[in-house]
């Protein structure tokens, strides 16, 4: 759980090798750049909390690997 900590840049070496995460909950932050890349490796992730962002741009691919990903 990341939520609260006043992030503000996801950088795509930040969640490499976690193929078996689930969960990952990124509200309540600051974010308002997420890399291209940066969610490759979330291939388990079944719920991304991203809500209450500054988040203005998504890259077009950011979700392709996250087969699981259901909310």
């Amino acid at each position: 759980n990341l939520e609260g900590n006043n992030i503000s840049v996801i950088f795509k070496t930040d969640f490499e090798d976690m193929a078996t995460l689930h969960l990952l909950q990124l509200s309540y932050n600051q974010i308002h750049t997420i890399e291209r890349g940066a969610f490759k490796d979330l291939v388990a992730v079944e719920k991304l909390k991203l809500n209450n962002n500054q988040i203005r741009y998504l890259p077009d691919t950011l979700f392709t690997n996250m087969m699981n990903l259901r909310k």
